[in-house]
């Protein structure tokens, strides 16, 4: 099946089939990615990997070291934050009122003296915190 471009005016093969749906393995970006291309943060690793114009270190200590000057020398709480998560990874947050052990978390409540579980709340239908 052939069809006229409306943009340029020249017959291509449609990758479509009579019922409009794209053909067997043919896709709706033809062109598409071209192959070797490389991606944006390739070619930062790659930069960073170089030797810094005259110098005799790489483009990505000098980064490290402008990093370290800012968390250190600068004390830029942000950047500080920044390499302590990257090295250590952020910590867990939890979203559910469980222990490691699965077992529902105990909460005591201060002003009735009561102990209450987040699973024994449930089980009476009592959601709320006050009885």
């Amino acid at each position: 099946m052939e069809e006229k471009s409306e943009k340029s005016g020249v017959i291509q093969e449609s990758n479509r089939d009579e019922k409009g749906r794209f053909k067997e393995g043919m896709s709706g970006n033809p062109a598409g990615k071209p192959i070797g291309a490389r991606g944006f943060t390739t070619k930062v690793r790659e930069a960073l990997e170089k030797i810094a114009d005259g110098q005799n270190y790489t483009y990505e200590e000098a980064f490290i070291k402008a990093i370290l000057k800012k968390a250190i020398i600068d004390r830029d709480v942000g950047m500080m934050r920044t390499v302590w998560e990257q090295l250590d990874g952020k910590p867990i947050q939890r979203t559910e009122l469980t222990g490691k052990d699965g077992e529902p978390i105990v909460i005591i409540d201060d002003i009735y003296g009561k102990i209450k579980s987040r699973a024994n709340r449930e089980d009476s239908g009592d959601t709320s915190d006050s009885d």
